[in-house]
């Protein structure tokens, strides 16, 4: 049964992809039809426009609260009547894009979608969800919006109990749900073309470079380390030369095979995934790789005795585990690891998200 004629993915900018698109593959399965309104491509329209299209970083940094320096928050001060302007044509934008009232916007974090439009929206009986992949408190990934506009949606979807019981006690909201991240199966997924190394007794990371993460790998001791993902050009000098680092951007079907063919792979957790779980926690399982989690309450109670999955507290822990991973037989570690995919994918994929999601709003 179809609840909706027409679901609205109201999205930040292209970076949030690998969140949004597993939810968009999951509601066209079920045959609904997925229209994406990308704000940050709403705004270098309007940037165009006005033949200052060159601005679009300043735009970037004025969509946060807190800055990271000084000068990027007196140039956002100096940029703050021309956001103005973009921010009233965006949001009206928003409002002629959701043409179809028997429709759903899911908005994905929603920095750039006022309070206002939300209300309108609602009052024209468009449901209203969003998720936040990030934590609402930080003000150098959230703002004010934000905030201000949770009230108005019909779900205010939440991925780890500490999130839900700080939105209920910070803002007194009503309307939370916790669905845990989720993850969706890639079909025979192939060896990308630029990779020439074997990874069998590699320990992988795949992630956006930051100063967090690149500390954390640097710390490991384990010696044969390959690490995937955009920025990691912008790693120290003085960063391990052993470490080979493809600082790319990787396809869904590349991140699958590098999980499967690796030795292990390492998931590395963001301050406000702490004691939780956040993305990798079922990505890396679900694509048949052997995994190494932060050791915490949610890892041990979800997977609990999986020989694929492998614990550490402190990332020098790793290198003893590396050697543990290597003393098991090869076809013993991928069938483990094809068990615990087959009961990961049953389990925790978006469609059976999906499907918790739409008997959520049907209450509603």
């Amino acid at each position: 049964m179809k609840y909706f004629e027409t679901i609205y993915f109201i999205v930040d900018s292209e970076t949030q992809a690998s969140l949004y698109n597993p939810w968009k593959s999951s509601f066209e399965r079920r045959g609904y039809i997925v229209e994406i309104i990308n704000t940050e491509n709403l705004a270098y329209r309007i940037l165009q426009s006005m033949r200052i299209e060159r601005l679009l970083q300043l735009y970037r940094w004025s969509r946060r609260d807190v800055l990271n320096s000084k000068i990027q928050s007196l140039l956002v001060k100096c940029f703050r009547p021309v956001r103005s302007i973009i921010l009233r044509r965006i949001n009206f934008m928003i409002n002629v894009g959701v043409s179809d009232k028997n429709s759903l916007a899911f908005v994905f974090k929603g920095l750039d979608v006022k309070p206002s439009t939300l209300k309108t929206l609602k009052n024209q009986g468009v449901q209203l969800v969003t998720l936040n992949g990030d934590s609402y408190f930080n003000m150098q990934s959230s703002n004010q919006f934000i905030i201000d506009g949770a009230k108005f949606y019909d779900l205010v979807i939440t991925w780890s109990d500490a999130l839900d019981n700080e939105l209920k006690s910070k803002l007194g909201l009503s309307n939370t749900k916790l669905l845990p991240f989720s993850c969706e199966e890639i079909l025979d997924p192939v060896k990308p073309s630029w990779l020439n190394l074997d990874l069998s007794r590699s320990l992988v990371f795949v992630g956006v470079w930051d100063k967090e993460r690149e500390k954390s790998i640097r710390n490991i001791r384990y010696k044969n380390i390959v690490v995937f993902g955009p920025y990691w050009e912008r790693r120290g000098v003085s960063f391990p030369p052993n470490i080979k680092v493809f600082a790319l951007r990787v396809t869904p079907s590349d991140m699958a095979y590098i999980y499967e063919h690796s030795a292990a792979c390492l998931n590395l957790m963001r301050p406000q995934n702490e004691g939780s779980h956040n993305m990798k926690t079922f990505e890396i399982p679900a694509a048949k790789g052997v995994v190494i989690l932060p050791c915490t309450e949610y890892h041990i109670k979800t997977f609990k005795k999986s020989e694929s999955v492998y614990y550490y507290d402190q990332i020098t822990d790793i290198e003893q585990i590396m050697s543990q991973i290597l003393t098991i037989d090869p076809d013993r570690r991928r069938k483990s690891a094809e068990s615990t995919s087959g009961w990961v994918l049953r389990e925790h994929s978006y469609d059976a998200r999906l499907e918790n999601l739409l008997q959520y709003l049907k209450e509603c």
